[in-house]
């Protein structure tokens, strides 16, 4: 076999690396500079990240150019007013008020009586002295004036962040900001001012004193499905009741009570939706259901069946797929009944809405790309298979039955979409009977976290875990645990 040095250096067989090197001499030091600059422009941020910070920055400027107008407007206006009075309004003199012209100002961040010459100039170019001066007015307009949350000021900062650290290739702008005013003299990222950092700390505190405790999803646990479940158990028309329907001609069959058809369509949809994302924490379509798998047969002699859940295509399962981070098996999740927790039995609501939407909404045998919770309307029963049911509608329904069964649901710490997710995760881990609740490793396995999502995710819902996936938790469901003796961080 040809070493593999003889092959590297025989004449003809330059290879992608030579090709490169070939290539990159016919450039030019300027254009290689250029090149290079361009790739840090066009990659160094998301697409859409670029856009939101242009369109911040470009409202700033915006601001100051509006500012400095109507305060002009409003001088030459003030000017004239006087001019035509007999007698001058009221004003303050004291030449014991500290002025910033006269150099006895306490400190670089004291306002000035008087707006800054070329005050429109300010996020022109290189850094004005007075550039933090406008950028604090601009966060103040936004989330004080204009109502917005802290959100967006901590936005905006980020884009002015990036703005000047990316001002100069020599990075000029890129530290901590440093300003001699006496001397005009301006050097880091005004972002970075003390003027600035007070001024976020004090929209965030703003925030949280206006809005008592912070504002967040309330988790819906165990027993709030519980309680939800019991009303639903109680109102929701029974088949029936609900399912007759008489021959109206034509093939077409008319339901005998429209009313309690379509108050059955309500309930098995809700119980449906909120059992599958307290199971499974993701949205759905038909394809990614397999209701022909064989049943479970256990150790112990027991047989129970099931359903499978396969996400091949589920956000960022894919790249751990490549990446080798997963199974084979990874992506499959099996569905068990659990007739002993009715209000959380993913298997029989999620099966019997099923049976309702093909036969009683859509006449027709499910196909792969009809979605699970489809666009709906239920008084007139119909629905667009091919769209998602919309946040709106589904956060609407949540909100009424929470309130019907007597749920807690202020505007503080309210249930939301994502509140199913969330009271599911947290069931597994430390609210479910003991025997049952699962390590970290199976829930973030379970829930498909990304290494990238960890930081952030992980903490909110639970905790954190250093271990990378255990196993496979494909059968966590299932009544009897196989995996009972296994070593984990939790209780498995």
């Amino acid at each position: 076999m040809p070493s593999l040095a003889k092959n590297s250096s025989s004449k003809g067989r330059g290879g992608r690396g030579s090709k490169r090197v070939r290539h990159n001499a016919s450039i030019s030091f300027s254009q290689a500079v250029k090149q290079a600059d361009k790739v840090m422009d066009e990659n160094s941020k998301a697409k859409a990240t670029h856009q939101k910070y242009n369109l911040y920055f470009n409202q700033a400027v915006k601001f100051v150019q509006e500012f400095s107008r109507n305060e002009a407007d409003k001088e030459a206006a003030w000017k004239q007013h006087q001019s035509e009075q007999c007698q001058p309004e009221n004003e303050i003199v004291d030449d014991k008020l500290p002025s910033a012209v006269d150099g006895s100002d306490s400190g670089p961040d004291t306002p000035a009586s008087e707006m800054p010459p070329f005050f429109e100039t300010a996020f022109d170019g290189p850094p004005k002295t007075f550039t933090p001066l406008a950028l604090s007015m601009f966060l103040s307009e936004k989330c004080v004036n204009q109502g917005c949350k802290t959100g967006v000021a901590y936005a905006i900062y980020s884009s002015m962040l990036d703005h000047y650290d990316n001002l100069d290739k020599n990075d000029k702008y890129r530290g901590d900001w440093v300003c001699d005013e006496k001397a005009g003299v301006c050097s880091g990222n005004p972002a970075r001012s003390g003027r600035v950092q007070r001024m976020l700390h004090s929209l965030k505190k703003k925030d949280a004193e206006e809005s008592g405790d912070r504002k967040h999803s309330r988790a819906m646990s165990n027993e709030d499905m519980e309680k939800v479940y019991a009303y639903v158990h109680t109102k929701c028309p029974s088949k029936e009741d609900a399912e007759q329907f008489i021959h109206s001609g034509d093939g077409y069959y008319q339901p005998v009570t429209p009313e309690l058809l379509s108050e059955r369509a309500q309930h098995l949809f809700y119980m449906a939706f909120s059992t599958t994302s307290f199971c499974a924490w993701t949205s759905l379509q038909i394809k990614h259901l397999d209701f022909n798998m064989a049943p479970k047969r256990c150790s112990n002699g027991q047989v129970f069946p099931r359903f499978s859940i396969n996400l091949r295509n589920r956000k960022n399962w894919q790249n751990k797929m490549e990446s080798g981070e997963l199974g084979v098996e990874g992506h499959n999740y099996n569905i068990y009944p659990h007739p002993d927790e009715p209000a959380l039995d993913t298997y029989y609501h999620l099966k019997e809405w099923l049976r309702f939407y093909g036969d009683i909404i859509l006449r027709r045998p499910l196909k792969d790309d009809d979605y699970i919770f489809p666009t709906i309307n239920f008084s007139k029963l119909t629905a667009n298979p091919e769209k998602p049911c919309d946040h709106v509608t589904v956060q609407k329904m949540i909100t009424q039955m929470a309130s019907a069964a007597g749920l807690p649901n202020s505007d503080k710490c309210k249930y939301t979409t994502h509140c199913f997710r969330r009271g599911g995760a947290q069931y597994r881990f430390t609210g479910a009977p003991f025997g049952k609740r699962w390590s970290l490793a199976r829930i973030r396995w379970w829930a498909g976290w990304a290494d990238g999502e960890m930081g952030d995710t992980m903490i909110r819902y639970l905790l954190d875990e250093l271990n990378t996936y255990e196993g496979d938790h494909s059968d966590a469901l299932c009544p009897v645990d196989e995996a009972a003796n296994l070593s984990h961080l939790g209780e498995d």
